[in-house]
C-alpha cells in the first residue's frame, strides 16, 4: 500500500498529493490494523470461520497447574441438537459423567485446571444429552498429556527484598553474594492456591535434618507463590497440622513473613536436570520399597519385592506406584541435600503439607551387602498415628 501511495506521488498525478498525504499520516493505523481480520477462532465468538461439527478444542497437552479456559477454547456444534451450547456440556472422567479427582483435576469458574501430572494419557469426557429425555447423547473422548511443568523460577530475579536471586537447572539458588549454592530449591505447581516453593540452605556437606527443621535455625522455608507475567511473589507460610479431621485433608496453613516480590532480570521457565546435581543423582531412577512406623534396620530387615514402587525422575517429580507400576498413588516434587531430603506434593495427599526427611544409604547385611536407601520423614501430622515415616528402599531402574 505504502509503496503504490508513493509511485503515485511520484507521477504527481492531480488531485492526488493532498489525500495521499492525508492517507500517509493515517498509514501506521492502516498498518497496525493490517491482521484485524485474522482471528483466533479458539478465542473469538465472532470468528467467520465456519464451526467444526462437534465438541472440540480441547488442547493434546496441558501442563499441571496451569488452567485452560474451557469456555474460550472449545467449541460446539451439534446438528442432532442445535440449541445445546457450551454450558450443556458435562466434563467428566468417563463416559457416565463422574467427575474427576480434585487431587488429579479441578473444573471451576469454565477452568480445566490440572492439579497433578501424569506419565499416561488422560482421557477427558464431554457429555451432552437430552434434559428431557428424548434420547439425544453425545460424548466426545479427548485425549490429554498432563505433563509436569517446566519450573517457572529458573533465571535471575530482583527481589523487593533487595537482593538478587538466582535459580538453576541443577535444583540449586543463590542470593546476592552467595549466588551460587545458597541452597536447594523445589517447587510444586499444582492447584491454585497450593502452589509452593520450598528452599533449603546450608552446607551439603554437614547439614543435618534436625537442624533444617528448627525454625530457629532459618534454614528451611515454604513459601506459597503467585506468578504474573514476568513477576512472582513468594510469600513464607507456615503450616497448621492439627485442624483436619481427615488425615486426607489438606493442611492450612498461615502467613509467616513478609512476601517478596520477585521481578525477572534473565532467563526463563525450564525444565530441571537433576543429574547435574551430584547430591541429587543417587536418588534418580526406579526403587522398590514402602514406608513403615519403623526405621530400617540393616542387621536383620530386608527388602525382598522387585516391584517398582517409586520413581524419582531427573526432572524433579516423583511418583509412588504401589504396587501396580506405571498407575500411581500420588506425586509430587522432590529436593536432596546431602543428608536432607524434602517432597512436596499434591492437594491433600501425602507430601502436602511438605516433608522434611533425613536421607542416608546402608549396607543391608541380610540382604547379602546390598545399598539401602532409608528416608525418614519427621512430621507432626502424617496419615498414621506416628509422627514420622520411614521409608526403605533399594534401586531397581537406572536413569
Amino acid at each position: 500500500m505504502k509503496k503504490a501511495i508513493v509511485e503515485m506521488i511520484k507521477k504527481g498525478k492531480k488531485g492526488f498529493l493532498v489525500g495521499a498525504a492525508v492517507l500517509l499520516i493515517l498509514l501506521p493505523v492502516f498498518l497496525s490494523c493490517e491482521d484485524d481480520e485474522v482471528v483466533d477462532d479458539k478465542q473469538s465468538t465472532t470468528s467467520t470461520k465456519k464451526t467444526p461439527q462437534g465438541i472440540n478444542g480441547l488442547p493434546s497437552t496441558i501442563p499441571m497447574g496451569v488452567p485452560f479456559n474451557l469456555r474460550k477454547g472449545i467449541t460446539i456444534n451439534l446438528p442432532k441438537a442445535p440449541g445445546k451450547t457450551f454450558d450443556d456440556i458435562i466434563w467428566a472422567s468417563n463416559n457416565s459423567g463422574t467427575e474427576f479427582a480434585t487431587d488429579r483435576i479441578v473444573i471451576e469458574d469454565d477452568l480445566f485446571i490440572p492439579t497433578t501430572f501424569f506419565t499416561s494419557k488422560v482421557k477427558v469426557f464431554a457429555i451432552v444429552t437430552d434434559g428431557e429425555g428424548e434420547g439425544f447423547d453425545y460424548t466426545k473422548e479427548f485425549e490429554v498429556s498432563i505433563d509436569f511443568p517446566r519450573n517457572p523460577f529458573i533465571g535471575t530475579w530482583s527481589g523487593s527484598d533487595g537482593k538478587r536471586w538466582t535459580f538453576r537447572i541443577d535444583g540449586t539458588y543463590g542470593i546476592d553474594d552467595d549466588m551460587f549454592n545458597t541452597g536447594s530449591f523445589v517447587v510444586w505447581s499444582g492447584k491454585p492456591g497450593r502452589k509452593f516453593l520450598v528452599t533449603v540452605s546450608g552446607n551439603p556437606e554437614t547439614i543435618t535434618m534436625e537442624e533444617v527443621a528448627d525454625p530457629d535455625n532459618g534454614l528451611y522455608t515454604v513459601y506459597c507463590f503467585e506468578q504474573t507475567g514476568n513477576k512472582i511473589k513468594i510469600t513464607p507460610i507456615s503450616f497448621t497440622y492439627t485442624d483436619a479431621t481427615n488425615k486426607q485433608d489438606p493442611m492450612q496453613y498461615d502467613i509467616s513473613g513478609a512476601p517478596i516480590t520477585l521481578t525477572r532480570l534473565s532467563g526463563a521457565p525450564a525444565t530441571l536436570d537433576l543429574s547435574k546435581n551430584y547430591s541429587a543423582l543417587r536418588m534418580i531412577g526406579g526403587w522398590t520399597g514402602s514406608f513403615t512406623g519403623a526405621l530400617f534396620n540393616p542387621s536383620s530387615d530386608s527388602i525382598t519385592s522387585t516391584t517398582r514402587n517409586i520413581t524419582y525422575h531427573k526432572d524433579g517429580w516423583v511418583q509412588f506406584h504401589g504396587p501396580n507400576y506405571p498407575s500411581f498413588n500420588y506425586s509430587g516434587a522432590w529436593l536432596k541435600r546431602g543428608a536432607v531430603f524434602v517432597t512436596v506434593g499434591n492437594d491433600g495427599r501425602r507430601w502436602d503439607p511438605p516433608a522434611i526427611a533425613s536421607w542416608e544409604a546402608v549396607t543391608a547385611t541380610a540382604m547379602g551387602g546390598k545399598e539401602v536407601v532409608r528416608i525418614s520423614e519427621k512430621r507432626e501430622f502424617s496419615r498414621s498415628t506416628n509422627t514420622s515415616l520411614f521409608w526403605r528402599l533399594t534401586k531397581v531402574v537406572e536413569p
